[in-house]
């Protein structure tokens, strides 16, 4: 089975899961094809080799070209999904996140998921986000998702309600149930896009899985940060053994004079 573990000791975003895997080996082409299925437009992907701390990584870029929609609310996206053109699994998983997404937001500020409409996210960068990212999944063939505990970073984060401390509300309530630590980085390590990947994909936290390396890539992110190099790495490889068998032990005794 081929299995991805992520590296998040710098965070995560929607942008440096797309750049680590296009670094692995997922053609740009390839994004563009399967973004071509979604009945969306005024928007440019690219993707550019950049240094974080000295490391090479693939920088993924999302150009809009003109303004959208100010609000997209559950059934804006949810049309979207439903009428495009992808493969049935991409799209019911999209369908699966971005509910996710919407209900946790709808929990954070009060309020019913139909109301709910995307802000801090940038419905567009999201939606490109994350199915670029499904997409590249496929493509490397990815059966299972490990991850690191996750480096939140720390400070205070600016959204359309104010100066919120880091992780900001929704990515917090997103990463429940998540291994999390924070250093003495001030930015914002894991947006709220990063966080729904985390929630939706990954089903292990820990350290390297037993596997044969076949690939990884670096994803990086927006700022070059000084005390560590600010990208995400991912590590492809096969199993050597199932990840889910349950090792039983059989306890044995020999015993005498039982009269």
């Amino acid at each position: 089975m081929k299995i991805a573990y992520l590296d998040c000791s710098s965070g995560i975003s929607g942008d440096m899961l797309v750049g680590a895997l296009i670094d692995a080996g997922v053609p740009l082409e390839h994004i563009e094809s399967e973004l071509s299925k979604i009945p969306l437009d005024g928007y440019r992907v690219g993707k550019k080799n950049v240094k974080r701390c000295g490391i090479r990584a693939t920088k993924f870029e999302v150009e809009i070209e003109k303004e959208s929609p100010k609000w997209r609310k559950w059934a804006d996206i949810g049309k979207i999904i439903k009428t495009s053109k992808l493969d049935k699994e991409i799209k019911e998983k999209g369908l699966e996140l971005f509910k996710q997404l919407f209900d946790t937001e709808a929990k954070v500020h009060g309020g019913k998921t139909e109301r709910i409409h995307l802000h801090e996210l940038g419905a567009v960068d999201c939606i490109i986000d994350i199915f670029s990212v499904l997409a590249g999944l496929k493509y490397l063939g990815i059966k299972k998702i490990c991850s690191s505990p996750v480096n939140t970073g720390t400070g205070t984060v600016k959204t359309e309600h104010g100066e919120m401390p880091v992780p900001a509300p929704a990515a917090l309530a997103l990463l429940k149930g998540a291994a999390v630590f924070s250093t003495d980085t001030r930015y914002e390590l894991v947006t709220p896009t990063g966080a729904l990947l985390i929630s939706g994909l990954v089903t292990e936290f820990r350290g390297i899985p037993h596997m044969k390396i076949t690939g990884y890539g670096y994803g990086a992110g927006h700022r070059d940060l000084k005390k560590m190099p600010n990208v995400l790495r991912i590590t492809i490889g096969e199993t050597q053994r199932e990840e889910n068998i349950e090792e039983v032990f059989v306890v044995e005794a020999n015993i005498d004079d039982m009269n």
